[in-house]
């Protein structure tokens, strides 16, 4: 009597790791160029950002707890994200700078 595997896949049987959301979201770039478009990019959406949060404090000042959320969920976001894949904390520092930054640049504009 010959006893057969429980599987008839080899893929069943090898266990690879998951990927969250997240960790494929969060992937620094290879190339230089690439990575400097990256640091454009981060830049200019966290300029955009505080402008949009100054003009919404503008516009309705009784928002402004709404606002100083959206300001501090970036550097929140990091946080937990840092601690929930220890791996991507470089990443994450290096793109919250870039954020920061943006938020800076945008509250001098």
């Amino acid at each position: 009597m010959q006893t057969q595997p429980v599987s008839a896949h080899p893929q069943s049987l090898t266990l690879r790791p998951r990927r969250s959301k997240w960790q494929q979201w969060i992937v620094p770039p290879a190339r230089f160029s690439n990575a400097l478009k990256d640091a454009i990019v981060w830049i200019a959406a966290a300029v955009v950002l505080r402008l949009g949060v100054r003009w919404l404090i503008v516009a309705l000042p009784a928002l402004w707890p709404i606002a100083a959320l959206i300001v501090m969920a970036p550097a929140l976001s990091a946080a937990y994200l840092a601690s929930r894949f220890p791996r991507l904390s470089l990443v994450l520092g290096y793109r919250s700078l870039l954020i920061l930054l943006g938020l800076m640049l945008g509250g001098k504009l």
